[in-house]
């Protein structure tokens, strides 16, 4: 039989004054709890508790978090949409089927229609020309989220069956589970670009068809002196093929040396001086410089070019060669003096009996 170990028995005035205190921290503790002061309490095995009121106070502040986000959420929508309604850019969303599902001002007042008469519509029936084919595999494409539906230009129909041209920059939409839930798009009208670019294209070409016409050599040069455009008679005169003489400085290129060989100074330049100081200069007693070192007589005129400000960018040099017609001169300026020679000589013989003095004297008249 084992024998318990005996306890030491406390003083009974210790024991009341522990039990005092006990029940003082009890007291306490409860007037706490009932104050609404301790939010959790534990029991014997270290377990946590949360009380009713801090389960409520959990729950406001969780309720005013969700209430900020979605406030957050909604100014953004709203920014968005106010974004979306104010810039000149067509904004688009289309569910699985090709149902308008959302579409901004500007897209309403670029086609002439109300908002309730297109939501819920489909896209291509009410929007695509019905010319324009392949649209629905472009759309298929585009769910699928593969790169080449991404950007993409084809015309659409206003109200009034007029065309016009956009440049749509696309994406797919997604649930929150990640499914592919429709399409979202930006569109830029690009109707007026295209016309002026088209426009700049057939006045282009019909610049090029008049340069290429005459039976002058034409050249431009920018700001710097470097050629930037020219026909195909300048390239030829020169020696050149067509694509050599492009960005070619073009005094060092055919008009570095006067008829005689010397240096001719940039400074002293007609071509350059005209863009300078603005003004037209035409000139008929200089040489251009072929690509072989040889030179030809030209005739030539030179004016500026100027930009939409009036400001000088360059200039533009017709020419010709006239080395045929220098040369026709030159035969008439010596016709015209045998003309002159045979002349006095008949005079002189008219005048002169004597044929020694005769022949003297038409060898002085020849000389």
């Amino acid at each position: 039989m084992k024998l318990r170990k005996s306890t030491p028995r406390r003083n009974p005035t210790e024991e009341i004054s522990a039990l005092i205190k006990t029940l003082h921290e009890t007291d306490q503790r409860l007037e706490e709890l009932m104050a609404g002061e301790v939010d959790a309490v534990a029991d014997r095995d270290g377990r946590t508790y949360l009380l009713r009121r801090a389960q409520d106070r959990l729950r406001q502040i969780e309720a005013a978090k969700q209430d900020a986000i979605l406030s957050e959420l909604r100014e953004s929508e709203r920014r968005f949409s106010d974004m979306l309604g104010n810039v000149e850019l067509i904004s688009l969303m289309l569910d699985c089927e090709a149902r308008i599902t959302y579409c901004n001002e500007y897209l309403l007042r670029l086609t002439g229609w109300r908002r309730e008469e297109v939501i819920g519509r489909d896209w291509f029936k009410l929007f695509i020309p019905p010319e324009i084919d392949g649209m629905a595999d472009h759309f298929a494409a585009l769910l699928a989220n593969l790169p080449e539906a991404w950007h993409h230009e084809n015309e659409i129909l206003t109200r009034s069956g007029e065309h016009r041209l956009i440049r749509w920059n696309n994406s797919v939409l997604r649930s929150g589970a990640g499914d592919v839930i429709g399409t979202a798009s930006i569109g830029e009208d690009i109707t007026e670009r295209r016309r002026y670019q088209e426009s700049l294209r057939r006045n282009e070409v019909q610049m090029r068809l008049i340069l290429e016409s005459v039976g002058e050599g034409i050249y431009g040069i920018d700001i710097d002196g470097r050629i930037f455009f020219k026909n195909s008679g300048a390239a030829k005169m020169l020696g050149y093929n067509p694509g050599e003489l492009s960005g070619k400085p073009s005094h060092a290129t055919m008009h570095h040396s006067r008829k005689d060989g010397t240096p001719y100074p940039i400074a002293d330049c007609p071509v350059h001086r005209s863009m300078q100081y603005g003004v037209v200069h035409r000139v008929e007693d200089e040489v251009f410089w072929r690509k072989d070192g040889s030179s030809f007589p030209v005739e030539y005129t030179t004016a500026p070019i100027r930009n939409d400000r009036e400001e000088l960018i360059g200039a533009v040099v017709a020419f010709r060669d006239i080395t045929n017609r220098k040369e026709a001169e030159n035969r008439i300026r010596r016709l015209n003096r045998v003309y002159a020679v045979l002349s006095r000589i008949n005079m002189l013989i008219v005048r002169v009996r004597e044929r020694d003095e005769l022949f003297k004297e038409a060898c002085r008249i020849a000389v």
